[in-house]
């Protein structure tokens, strides 16, 4: 630790180096003013560190607009996650649904974690209303949700190594997803894809994205489908569920997502490249 000692003014010097010490007092801002010497420009009202965060439920919470989480539904606690990450046994499914006919401003998602040894499940759905809502819209807001979720459980659990497996039915949603992790110019739906390669490229587990048929279940027996097809089934009906139990003459507003930094709304409408017919 190098320790500066006050001279006059607003001027500190070095004094020593110790390797020992406390840190107290105020965070500041310095400028060197001549060789060795330096001033203080600006000074925070405290140095409070937030406390480590022990539940992934709390991260989803601290980072605000939970709008997406609230018809989350997690079994057997939530410490399995990251178990099940750490042993190769999770699987992450999300699905979409859009219906232009009878619902041209909303899409719906629901999405699924589940640990393949039985140890919990967590199962979530939401609908956002957009004047761009569209079926490829509806697929990359559930990938999102899912990464979003394992954001929040690598918050807690740093360091985390392991594997996820994520599955989808919309090839060109997984594609967008893969490094390497960049937005191709007037790209559509680029916010949705921001947040998912922005906030969450560097999770510390391993992702391994795969595709599976979609509406496997209306070609086969239940019990003969693997169970990514099972949970891929699972989410189109959850997902449609939600976009039907909307009452098209009462749309819910359209809100920012969670961690995202800064968005510009008219009149209810959240403004992106791919808003500019609508202005």
């Amino acid at each position: 630790m190098v320790v500066y000692k006050h001279v006059r003014r607003g001027r500190y010097v070095h004094h020593q180096t110790s390797r020992s010490g406390q840190m107290v007092g105020e965070a500041v801002t310095v400028e060197q003013v001549s060789p060795g010497v330096w001033k203080v420009c600006s000074v925070t009202t405290s140095l409070d560190r937030p406390e480590p965060a022990t539940n992934f439920i709390n991260v989803l919470k601290g980072w605000g607009h939970t709008w997406l989480w609230d018809n989350l539904k997690v079994t057997r606690g939530t410490s399995w996650i990251a178990k099940a990450i750490a042993e190769g046994t999770l699987l992450a499914v999300a699905d979409g649904s859009y219906i232009r006919e009878q619902r041209p401003g909303l899409c719906a998602e629901a999405f699924i974690l589940e640990c393949t040894r039985h140890r919990g499940m967590l199962v979530g759905s939401f609908t956002e209303a957009s004047k761009v809502a569209n079926a490829f819209r509806g697929e990359l807001l559930g990938l999102m949700a899912i990464h979003l979720l394992l954001l929040a459980v690598n918050t807690v659990s740093p360091g985390l190594t392991g594997r996820v497996k994520i599955y989808s039915d919309c090839l060109g949603a997984l594609g967008r997803t893969l490094p390497p992790y960049c937005i191709p110019t007037r790209c559509k739906h680029s916010n949705v894809l921001k947040m998912i390669l922005v906030n969450c490229g560097g999770l510390s587990f391993h992702r391994e994205y795969i595709h599976v048929n979609a509406h496997q279940d209306n070609l086969k027996r239940w019990e003969d489908l693997l169970r990514e097809a099972q949970l891929n089934a699972a989410c189109d009906a959850g997902a449609k569920a939600m976009l039907h139990s909307q009452d098209v003459t009462n749309l819910p507003q359209q809100e920012p997502f969670p961690l995202e930094p800064l968005c510009l709304f008219v009149e209810g409408t959240k403004m992106t490249s791919d808003t500019r017919a609508h202005i």
